[in-house]
């Protein structure tokens, strides 16, 4: 398992987020879309002199900003898209069922009256998977956290 700034990444608390970072990468795509259409039509006002300097020029003023925001943007999308990663890596070791469940469940935001129709189980089956899946999860997590701490003594 891979560590994050924080420490461990904790499995179970980021798929209850996925779906939050899967609509923050659209929304950060969005915005560079926005910041590229803008860079295009930014007309040039004519400075006192002819010539625009660092303070009045608007222009660069903005382009400026635009680059820097357009790399800020870029940041975030690659963090969301790596913590997306590191759970699908998890998700990946889990039994079939329990993938299908949590990826209903968290990827595709999918309420608990629809999952059951998509799996052919009953409700309560699909929520005993997610709990068993969840719990599993949970188990590896500690276990790793348990060898990170051996390695470090």
């Amino acid at each position: 398992m891979k560590r994050q700034e924080g420490g461990p990444v904790y499995v179970v608390d980021e798929l209850r987020g996925i779906r939050g970072l899967k609509l923050d990468i659209v929304r950060y795509e969005g915005q560079i879309a926005t910041l590229r259409s803008a860079s295009l039509h930014v007309t040039a006002r004519p400075q006192e002199g002819g010539k625009g300097t660092p303070e009045t020029d608007t222009i660069g003023n903005y382009v400026a900003k635009i680059a820097e925001m357009n790399e800020t943007l870029l940041k975030k999308i690659v963090d969301c898209q790596a913590r997306i990663m590191e759970v699908e890596e998890e998700i990946d070791k889990l039994p079939a069922n329990y993938r299908q469940v949590l990826r209903l469940r968290y990827f595709e935001g999918m309420a608990w009256k629809a999952i059951p129709k998509v799996m052919n189980y009953t409700r309560q089956h699909c929520e005993r998977i997610h709990s068993y899946a969840l719990e599993e999860i949970r188990n590896k997590t500690i276990k790793c956290g348990e060898m990170l701490q051996k390695k470090a003594l």
